[in-house]
């Protein structure tokens, strides 16, 4: 894959020179124009398209890995590498995939939390579900629910099916949706309220307002941007003035 010049540099002197061979390009291999493949030109590399196509089996998770050995592109003289295919799983906008199992966000209305309901929601795989919570039996905002069997398939096979869990939302109603004599008759049917601590007199009541993050946040950063402004005042203030010189 060389060639070796030797250069005459005066009498009794000579130098010699190592390149790369102009004919192989520094392979070592020289093919003769006339004994070069018609299809490769003497490259020994034939370009050639494939399909590949690739089997998603039933319960492969994000970034589980499909193989295919030995069909990564050749090169003479060396070990032909693999090709490897890296599953990337595509968020669902209902579901969300925790390993082999399923979590759905329901949302709820009060009434249905104290007084029972039957709802349908429609599986990852199409299968309509039918769900229910029975009259007395009470479902808090958070609460989770879990339906055994109905979650991703596994690949072992064993157990077949992970699990569904249902995690609840309730949906309380708007502020004054109801009159002063209807919010008594409902307080009369729920369980009394706990006793309530003696208010000390010289207690301080406050006011409680909604909380906007959005709000809160610009808050914080307009308090912070002033004090930034104050301290660069300060620091001004105490550093003494610089006084022109005389000549």
């Amino acid at each position: 894959g060389v060639e070796v010049h030797l250069r005459q540099l005066g009498p009794g002197m000579v130098q010699q020179i190592q390149t790369t061979c102009s004919k192989c390009n520094g392979t070592g291999v020289y093919i003769a124009p006339a004994d070069r493949c018609k299809g490769c030109n003497g490259k020994r590399l034939v370009p050639e398209r494939k399909i590949l196509q690739v089997q998603i089996e039933r319960g492969m998770q994000d970034g589980d890995k499909v193989t295919f050995e030995g069909m990564s592109n050749e090169e003479p003289g060396v070990k032909t590498g693999d090709i490897i295919i890296v599953v990337n799983e595509k968020k669902h906008p209902i579901y969300e995939r925790r390993g082999n199992d399923l979590v759905i966000q329901k949302e709820i209305e009060l009434v249905d939390a104290l007084c029972g309901f039957k709802k349908q929601i429609n599986h990852l795989s199409g299968t309509p579900l039918v769900i229910s919570s029975p009259p007395g039996s009470v479902i808090a905002h958070g609460d989770v629910k879990v339906i055994e069997g109905f979650g991703m398939p596994t690949r072992r096979g064993y157990p077949e099916y992970g699990d569904l869990f249902v995690a609840f939302k309730v949906k309380f109603p708007e502020p004054e949706f109801a009159s002063p004599k209807q919010l008594q008759k409902l307080e009369a049917l729920l369980p009394p309220r706990e006793d309530v601590d003696m208010i000390d007199g010289d207690a301080e009541e406050v006011y409680m307002s909604d909380f906007d993050p959005d709000s809160y946040k610009n808050k914080r950063q307009q308090e912070e941007t002033r004090q930034a402004y104050e301290e660069d005042d300060s620091a001004e203030q105490g550093q003494p003035r610089v006084q022109c010189a005389s000549q």
